[in-house]
């Protein structure tokens, strides 16, 4: 049975599908991030985690300028008044909830995280860093 047009065409869009996934992955995350995460046999350290971490948080930016306008889209519903981010990285994503919330709460265990998000908030009376866990 041989394959019509419309099947390769078919075939062709999955192929296409898969190598816009396959390049939106890697632009996201480095190549060597990428194969670290892949290849590890043991569980990373926190400090190895959160460097990895910074490193695509740096890609990200870079390469998904509207990324934390697409989070936002996706939980306005929920960001309004008083909102609690767990795990708010270096806060950038504090700043994009604070068009809808009158509040954030941002919580990152990490030293470096936490630190950051004094910095990107510069000061904002409407954003609460807290170095520490949800569970805290």
């Amino acid at each position: 049975m041989g394959m019509t047009t419309d099947d390769t065409h078919d075939y062709r869009r999955s192929d296409a599908a898969r190598q816009t996934a396959d390049n939106m992955r890697t632009t996201a995350v480095s190549a060597l991030s990428w194969r670290a995460m892949n290849t590890r046999r043991t569980r990373a350290t926190f400090e190895e985690a959160d460097r990895a971490l910074e490193q695509t948080l740096d890609e990200l930016d870079e390469h998904v300028p509207n990324y934390n306008e697409w989070l936002r889209s996706l939980v306005v519903r929920a960001s309004s008044g008083r909102v609690l981010e767990v795990g708010a990285g270096r806060g950038t994503f504090t700043l994009a909830l604070l068009q809808t919330a009158d509040h954030v709460v941002a919580v990152e265990p990490s030293e470096r995280g936490s630190a950051a998000i004094a910095l990107t908030a510069k000061g904002d009376p409407r954003v609460t860093a807290v170095h520490g866990y949800a569970s805290d």
